[in-house]
């Protein structure tokens, strides 16, 4: 995983950090053992995780949840899905069937989702949100109000590994993405 919240993570600030060539996305492990703690808080914001699935044994889930993990929060990263074939791949995989009430305490918002497959634009987006809903769902449940799919962050070139945002892109203009120096991200 690129991101991991192991279990009994709390108050993990996960800001600005850059993941790519990933074939797994971020992990929320279970809490369930050590009862929920409700005044624990996970963060995760500003954040640019590339998607690219790149052997078998990747696991296909950009955000997943192990079990119920209460209290977190998702403010302004950008998913950047850099897949050939995304028809398999999950945008979320949750708890929701058994946890029902499980995003009542997340915030999540102001983050950006992009497929940059033009064969299959929409592909993890259709019914892959949190309790298998499809985007406008979700979004009606309180969550990424003023998020945005399917609109290219717009990235200097990803061909070369290049993740700097150019100044027109949504995320810095629409949702206020903080914008970090990559130039010490990967091998030196």
């Amino acid at each position: 995983y690129s991101l991991y919240f192991d279990y009994g993570s709390t108050g993990s600030n996960a800001t600005q950090n850059l993941a790519y060539n990933t074939g797994s996305g971020i992990f929320f492990n279970s809490n369930d053992e050590l009862g929920n703690t409700p005044n624990t808080w996970n963060y995760l914001s500003d954040n640019i995780i590339v998607f690219r699935h790149n052997t078998a044994n990747d696991f296909n889930i950009v955000v997943k949840w192990r079990s119920l993990v209460l209290n977190a929060t998702g403010l302004r990263n950008i998913f950047y899905i850099d897949e050939a074939n995304s028809t398999s791949l999950e945008l979320f995989q949750d708890h929701t069937s058994t946890h029902p009430y499980q995003w009542r305490e997340y915030t999540w918002d102001l983050n950006l989702y992009f497929n940059a497959n033009p064969s299959d634009p929409t592909g993890p987006f259709l019914t892959t949100w949190p309790g298998r809903q499809n985007y406008s769902s979700w979004q009606g449940s309180g969550h990424d109000t003023h998020s945005i799919a399917n609109k290219n962050p717009q990235f200097v070139d990803t061909t070369a590994n290049n993740y700097q945002l150019q100044p027109s892109s949504p995320a810095l203009i629409a949702l206020g993405f903080r914008q970090f120096n990559h130039s010490a991200v990967g091998p030196q």
